[in-house]
């Protein structure tokens, strides 16, 4: 892709430019958060002279196409920075009671919200990440219960408990993963944990002293009656003001102390402005269902409107959709009249984000991180496949020239292959259905993608199913380690299956190399089979014109 780059001087060339890139993106961005239209301007001249620099490379004598390429994929990312610049701040303005001290608000804990506790009020001043205990177990006396944290196998670690009469711990609910700061308060045993339904922020679980239920913290504390700073016991207040949603912004739940014989304590980000490293403090009591914010902010509270309030998202959702439109176009506009093959990865992402901020915008931007990140895995996953039949098809049908292809395949390939890791968990799992899932959707079409790709240059899915042959490999030699007791004899099967599999796929590698042309022409001989009549006789030419480009560019 780079043909000598390894000359000093083309390889200085390569590291000017990515600096002088980031230090034009960080610029513009900075700029941006400063004032708007500063940013909007820095962001449009960024555009123009990118899209200048690639026609000025073009019209030299024999280009380097990746360059052209990677100038341009640059530019329509300019173009979108400058509509995300429009939409978030021209298009809709958000309401003053959404924004005022949401940026600026920093936390405090009052010192009668300890209730006169010298060890709260220390624990409140500390760290968060280093607050508190990290106990990894607790045992609660009334119910002679043992909780702790621990791993069947090469399972991920989750809750366990170790009644009293039972001769063998039993793993309770297994979406709770990584749990830490064990504390046996009130009957209860909380901690925090992750919760494999709902994301990838630290959250508060308390399971009653037999273990026969666990339930996630909720936030009930206005944020209205919490910026007031007095007698902290009311501080849930008038549920007609803005209440917090603790799936939406209170997340990184923590360093658990318990404080008389029921009080629970944690500490977590802050709802809105900034969290200070201390972290904002919550209390919760039995039945440890709900949490009472107590640290105030420090703007006063903000007087609730009359009438129904505005949305909280503040029509973000309609936003993140209208920035999305001008990269988008931008994509298709060059890619029709200049045949840039990055564009192929322009349009990829641009679809992908139009996809997401849709979702949002249809499903409600309140609903949270959580199913917008799963809804992203899902997209990727049926989008990057789709994709990839296309671009296989146009190979095929020799409908595509090979610049195109291999940004179109490699971009589809990545996506697609990362999200079906994320979807299946593999390897970090045993579950036989999901090994036998990654097989036939990821293994078997990554093999067929590299002989669709033997003669281009198309890296990712020959590099990625080498990447898949070595996972199953590792599968492979845990099975049959797993067949013996005695280590040395684990050790030594281990070095012999990965050394056979080793050998296996350096001589696919090489066979694959060696008979490269074979396998390009043998596929040409299906494509001719499966469909003659939609064959195209010479497949695109990928140009970059400076007469297309002026075109484009005129009035």
């Amino acid at each position: 892709m780079c043909e000598g780059c390894i000359h000093p001087v083309v390889a200085f060339s390569w590291l000017g430019g990515i600096l002088i890139n980031s230090s034009v993106v960080a610029l513009i961005s900075w700029s941006a958060l400063a004032s708007w239209p500063i940013g909007f301007a820095l962001a449009a001249l960024y555009a123009i002279g990118l899209f200048a620099v690639a026609v000025h490379l073009q019209s030299r004598p024999n280009p380097n196409r990746l360059p052209i390429d990677l100038l341009l994929l640059l530019g329509v990312g300019a173009v979108g920075a400058c509509g995300s610049i429009i939409s978030f701040n021209v298009l809709f303005g958000c309401s003053a009671q959404s924004d005022v001290g949401r940026a600026s608000s920093t936390w405090t804990f009052p010192f009668n919200a300890s209730r006169g506790s010298a060890d709260v009020l220390a624990w409140a001043a500390l760290d968060r990440y280093s607050s508190g205990q990290r106990a990894s177990f607790a045992y609660e006396p009334t119910s002679s219960s043992l909780f702790f944290a621990g791993r069947f196998g090469d399972d991920t670690e989750t809750l366990w408990l170790k009644r009293a009469d039972d001769p063998l711990p039993v793993q309770m609910d297994g979406n709770l993963t990584a749990p830490q700061s064990l504390v046996a308060v009130g009957r209860h045993v909380c901690f925090s944990a992750f919760d494999l339904r709902r994301g990838y922020a630290r959250k508060v679980y308390c399971c009653v002293a037999d273990g026969s239920a666990c339930a996630a913290i909720s936030i009930e504390a206005s944020l209205g009656a919490s910026m007031d700073s007095g007698d902290t016991d009311d501080v849930v207040g008038d549920t007609d003001d803005v209440m917090v949603d603790t799936d939406d912004v209170v997340g990184d739940m923590d360093g658990l102390l318990v404080s008389g014989a029921d009080e629970l304590y944690f500490k977590a980000s802050a709802p809105f402005g900034l969290s200070p490293a201390s972290g904002v403090v919550y209390r919760a009591h039995p039945p440890f269902l709900t949490a009472t914010l107590l640290s105030v902010p420090s703007v006063p509270a903000l007087p609730s409107p009359a009438g129904p309030p505005p949305p909280s998202y503040c029509d973000d959702a309609v936003r993140g959709l209208l920035s999305t439109i001008p990269a988008l176009v931008a994509t298709f506009l060059v890619w029709k009249h200049l045949h840039a093959p990055s564009m192929a990865l322009a349009a990829f992402l641009s679809l992908s984000a139009l996809a997401t901020n849709s979702y949002l915008l249809l499903a409600d931007a309140r609903a949270g991180s959580v199913e917008a990140a799963d809804f992203l895995l899902w997209w990727l996953c049926l989008f990057g496949a789709a994709w990839l039949l296309l671009f296989a098809a146009l190979k095929l049908q020799n409908r595509v020239d090979d610049g195109t292809f291999r940004w179109g395949i490699d971009a589809g390939v990545l996506a697609y292959v990362l999200s079906c890791h994320s979807l299946l968990h593999v390897p970090f799992t045993n579950n036989a259905t999901a090994w036998l899932a990654y097989q036939v959707l990821v293994l078997v079409p990554l093999l067929l993608l590299a002989l669709v790709s033997a003669r281009t240059t198309a890296g990712l899915p020959l590099f990625f199913a080498s990447t898949a042959l070595l996972i199953d490999a590792y599968k492979v030699t845990d099975a049959v380690a797993a067949l013996v007791d005695d280590p040395t004899m684990q050790m030594l099967l281990t070095f012999v299956t990965l050394g056979v599999v080793g050998v296996g796929v350096v001589v696919a590698g090489l066979s694959y190399t060696k008979y490269q042309e074979e396998v390009g022409a043998a596929v040409d001989r299906f494509a001719e089979c499966a469909c003659g009549p939609c064959m195209q006789e010479k497949a695109p030419e990928s140009l970059h014109s400076v007469r297309a480009f002026r075109r484009l560019a005129s009035p």
